[in-house]
């Protein structure tokens, strides 16, 4: 999984995350009924649709919908410009009734008492910027150095946990007009260990799913 998480992401615990800036739970009777739904409307779906015409719109991206089997196995369905073709007949019903199923939990009784999400770890993405327009500093101590040279694997996603979560989200921090009122929004620029260029990096809270490395 890259940066951007999920629109909407079910645990097996019974909490959804939404965003991930969201989270509420839903019943165990609500889940299995919800997972069972799933199961059944992408069995036997192909991982990749284009839609009936055959022809991708690469300018509204695709939607993936994915679920886990009775096996254990994980299955997703990519559906290339789903959202804007829900009633056209250009995909299998089934697929549009996943699609829904999980859309309809976005405005649904539980989602109601949602709370933000805090997860316990943090998800960073390390990014090669062509320049900068404040002086690079050194890289922090403790935040997990880069693997790829710059321009080899850029950007480079890692998830941080247990006491280097504070270091990371500080070293991260977007520098905007709350911190300085009379500079435009930024991050700071710093030279990676190992000679592997200059980063800048973002974070959000990591998915329970998403493993520190």
């Amino acid at each position: 999984m890259g940066y951007q998480p999920p629109e909407i992401a079910v645990f097996g615990d019974g909490s959804v995350v939404l965003g991930p800036d969201g989270l509420f739970q839903l019943s165990p009777t609500d889940l299995q009924t919800l997972v069972s739904e799933l199961q059944k409307d992408l069995a036997g779906q192909p991982a990749v649709l284009t839609g009936a015409s055959g022809q991708a719109m690469p300018d509204v991206g695709d939607t993936v919908l994915g679920v886990r089997r009775t096996d254990g196995s994980y299955q997703t369905v990519r559906a290339n410009a789903l959202s804007r073709r829900l009633t056209n007949g250009a995909y299998p019903a089934p697929v549009v009734a996943a699609y829904n199923a999980l859309e309809t939990m976005k405005s649904s009784k539980a989602s109601q008492s949602q709370t933000i999400y805090v997860g316990t770890a943090v998800r960073l993405a390390y990014e090669c910027p062509v320049s900068t327009t404040t002086a690079t500093q050194f890289w922090p101590d403790g935040l997990p150095a880069p693997t790829h040279p710059k321009g080899q694997g850029c950007p480079e996603m890692v998830t941080v946990s247990g006491g280097n979560v504070d270091v990371a989200r500080q070293a991260c921090l977007v520098y905007d007009s709350a911190l300085q009122p009379d500079g435009p929004g930024r991050e700071v620029p710093y030279l990676s260990e190992g000679n592997m260029g200059i980063r800048t990096c973002v974070w959000r809270w990591a998915l329970p799913d998403e493993k520190s490395q």
